[in-house]
């Protein structure tokens, strides 16, 4: 990955320090934000793994509840994150998975499932607010 991905210095600074063992908490969260949808977790438990202080459980604890909550950045975001300019050539508003499925050729995918993702969160908000108006209709008829 770190060497399809040389274009964009900062994913690059934060695939090395992955490679040497030494994230940064930041990284941290961009790698789940970024690696966190996906069903299968071996490629950001794989990474973690290679930490110098790699806990098990912790990871896993952490991926599990935290996983879902974080989102991939856009590359502008994470730039400025880290108090850098993107390079010109990037297109700041794409973020940084997008930039990653473009490198390996399979960005219509990650839509797919991005669009999927969204779809079952909108339904989700739906049946909760149906819950809400019903209990709320409920609880003025009774009055």
């Amino acid at each position: 990955m770190k060497k399809n991905c040389t274009e964009c210095s900062v994913l690059s600074a934060i695939l090395q320090r992955a490679l040497d063992g030494n994230l940064k908490y930041l990284d941290r969260l961009i790698l789940v934000g970024c690696l966190g949808h996906f069903q299968d977790k071996e490629l950001i438990l794989d990474i973690m793994k290679q930490q110098k202080n790699y806990k098990e459980e912790v990871t896993k604890q952490y991926l599990s509840k935290l996983g879902k909550s974080y989102y991939p950045v856009t590359i502008q975001y994470m730039y400025d994150l880290y108090g850098e300019k993107p390079e010109p050539h990037l297109n700041p508003q794409m973020t940084i998975l997008e930039y990653i499925a473009d490198k390996f050729g399979f960005r219509v995918h990650i839509q797919q499932n991005m669009y999927e993702e969204k779809q079952i969160q909108n339904q989700k908000d739906i049946d909760y607010f149906r819950m809400i108006r019903d209990k709320e209709l409920r609880y003025m008829k009774y009055q």
